[in-house]
């Protein structure tokens, strides 16, 4: 297991706020967007520090069509909190279309066999 997939298989201890129970099939992406969901769950833990009342609970994270997908409850939290969690989720998505799943280096989204993914040319060789 890569150093990338175990600080990300980590992050449900680290943000305990954010993972109220285990996610179901775990991170459904390869650890190249490690860093994109790390800073995610950081800014998220950091506006759920303004409002002690919002319940907040990652229920998925997978890749989809090439970018990052964020699935996730919240409750009584202000429309300000709401706001800025579909910015932050905006956000990883965006930043996931430009980097590679695989490795993590600056990419494109490309179709590999019909399958719409984010990879550099690198990892797009070893995976055919």
């Amino acid at each position: 297991m890569s150093l990338d997939r175990k600080q990300l298989d980590a992050l449900p201890q680290r943000f305990p706020r954010l993972f109220k129970h285990p996610l179901t099939w775990g991170f459904e992406h390869d650890a190249g967007w490690t860093n994109i969901v790390e800073a995610f769950c950081q800014r998220i833990d950091s506006a759920l520090a303004n409002e002690p009342a919002a319940r907040f609970e990652v229920l998925q994270v997978k890749e989809k069509f090439g970018m990052l997908r964020f699935y996730y409850r919240l409750e009584n939290g202000s429309e300000a909190l709401a706001l800025e969690i579909r910015h932050a989720v905006d956000s990883a998505s965006e930043q996931s279309a430009t980097t590679c799943e695989g490795c993590g280096a600056e990419s494109d989204i490309v179709s590999l066999g019909g399958y719409i993914t984010t990879r550099c040319r690198r990892c797009q060789e070893s995976r055919r």
